[in-house]
């Protein structure tokens, strides 16, 4: 099996944090519970909330050594360095 991840780990909130940024939306300032969107999500009857909720709010990292030795070239610039001209590119 092949994790198609970038080699360069990134935390949930640099990722939360730069897409603000690149949205020109306040930056998040405190953490949060992980018990308060469980509820949220609960109360609205959804399921599924609870697993949605662990895939945002830990942080989650594939070894994807394997992939990239099989590509030409190698990873490109990480996601934080691509992300600005992602959000202008699908916020046209």
């Amino acid at each position: 099996m092949l994790h198609a991840s970038h080699p360069e780990p990134v935390t949930a909130r640099e990722l939360l944090t730069a897409v603000c940024r690149a949205l020109g939306l306040p930056e998040p300032r405190a953490r949060s519970r992980v018990s308060a969107p469980r509820e949220l999500l609960a109360a609205a009857g959804m399921p599924g909330g609870r697993r949605t909720v662990s895939l945002l709010a830990t942080d989650h990292w594939y070894d994807s050594s394997r992939l990239w030795s099989m590509v030409s070239g190698g990873a490109r610039p990480g996601v934080l360095r691509r992300l600005p001209a992602y959000c202008r590119l699908v916020m046209r």
